[in-house]
């Protein structure tokens, strides 16, 4: 089953390769898609069940205004993003929101304090009963902007400082840029904020980590 599992999983990724890695700053097959951590990556349950099972857990979102709702409606978003570009080969899936403990889980989202370097980051894991992926947003973690200390902030937040004006909510504005396409430079151009802090959004984010559930690989780090 695996061999079949990772012929599926090679011709997605080229599908994906095609669409995706210019906006997910990603490419290539990650090389942990061969090791025993295979069955973590998004691909599994979506072959397997044709659904992925995802929970949300924050444990400081002060810092960079995040809330509950908005990090589920931007994972959904974002999620939606990766899948439309396989839905051909995958057919429809299912995308179920459940709690951290659920037996069924395949991907955690986690918002807090890390001691990791980067303001976020995604790993395979095996909590000793099954396979999951988890991503992180890091909201201890800075960096320098106008001579300002500033950490990475929740996406509605810059949607409406940004971008209210055009009578959008956050939701419509995500996609509205999945749909046309656009970047992170691209979005930076048309909602006329800093790209630092646009760079550095957990909808970015999340876009760049998600990626790394399907398998892709850093386009910096193609080993990892």
């Amino acid at each position: 089953m695996f061999n079949l599992y990772r012929t599926r999983v090679t011709v997605l990724l080229l599908v994906g390769l095609l669409l995706m890695s210019g906006r997910a700053n990603a490419w290539g097959e990650s090389p942990l898609l061969k090791t025993r951590f295979l069955p973590s990556y998004l691909f599994y349950p979506i072959f397997k069940r044709h659904e992925i099972n995802y929970c949300i857990s924050i444990k400081d979102g002060q810092a960079g205004k995040f809330t509950y709702t908005s990090i589920q409606k931007q994972a959904e978003v974002a999620l939606s993003l990766w899948l439309n570009v396989v839905s051909d080969i995958t057919g429809p899936v299912r995308v179920k929101k459940v709690s951290c403990d659920d037996d069924n889980l395949n991907l955690e989202i986690s918002v807090g304090p890390s001691e990791n370097e980067y303001w976020s980051y995604a790993r395979p894991e095996f909590d000793g009963f099954g396979y999951l992926f988890h991503a992180y947003i890091s909201t201890n973690m800075q960096y320098s902007f106008n001579s300002t200390q500033l950490p990475i902030y929740d996406f509605r937040y810059l949607a409406r400082k940004y971008a209210a004006d055009r009578r959008m909510g956050f939701v419509e504005i995500m996609k509205f840029a999945n749909e046309n396409k656009m970047s992170a430079d691209d979005f930076q151009n048309w909602s006329n904020a800093p790209s630092a802090e646009v760079i550095r959004s957990s909808y970015v984010a999340l876009i760049h980590e998600l990626g790394h559930a399907f398998g892709l690989c850093d386009t910096d780090y193609p080993n990892e």
